[in-house]
């Protein structure tokens, strides 16, 4: 029986950035992060955050990292 191969999945995705090298957990970097706030001690804070997600989840956003190497190496 044949092996099925999911190419489109977020840890071969070009806007997939690794986050843990424990555990297959990243960022999706497609748009640019979302600001959110939470309270510190005696102040606000900002982050800017990417959604985590997982190395085997996919999307329709999905763009080969590979093609992108090609693209900026000519």
């Amino acid at each position: 029986m044949a092996k099925r191969v999911k190419i489109w999945q977020c840890g071969k995705c070009a806007f997939f950035k690794r986050t843990s090298d424990v555990e297959s957990v990243g960022e999706c970097h497609r748009y640019p992060p979302k600001v959110a706030s939470k309270r510190g001690e005696d102040r606000k804070m900002l982050a800017d955050v990417f959604p985590k997600v997982s190395e085997d989840n996919f999307c329709g956003e999905y763009q080969n990292k590979d093609f992108y190497k090609t693209f900026l190496e000519s």
